[in-house]
């Protein structure tokens, strides 16, 4: 499913979708404890946010990546993470 949303949103050249999709399949693996997943997810949609300028996004990606350190006990990678979040916003 992840292949058709990519390729649909890079012909279509909607890149936020693709962005979007990304961080909701990372909420996905996040749901299910799979904390690891949903980094790897969400920093996949954190870049393509930030590379088409999407603040908000962008944002919403670095609060769910702190999010997903705090359920593993990383706490500084966390703050980090939320600094980060906090700066874009």
């Amino acid at each position: 499913m992840l292949k058709q949303v990519r390729v649909i949103s890079e012909d279509v050249g909607d890149m936020n979708t693709l962005g979007s999709a990304l961080g909701n399949i990372g909420n996905c693996y996040w749901s299910l404890s799979q904390f690891e997943k949903a980094i790897e997810f969400h920093n996949q949609g954190r870049v393509i946010m930030e590379k088409v300028g999407n603040q908000a996004g962008n944002g919403r990606a670095l609060g769910n990546l702190a999010a997903s350190y705090v359920e593993q006990k990383m706490y500084q990678k966390a703050l980090s993470f939320y600094t980060q979040a906090y700066v874009v916003a």
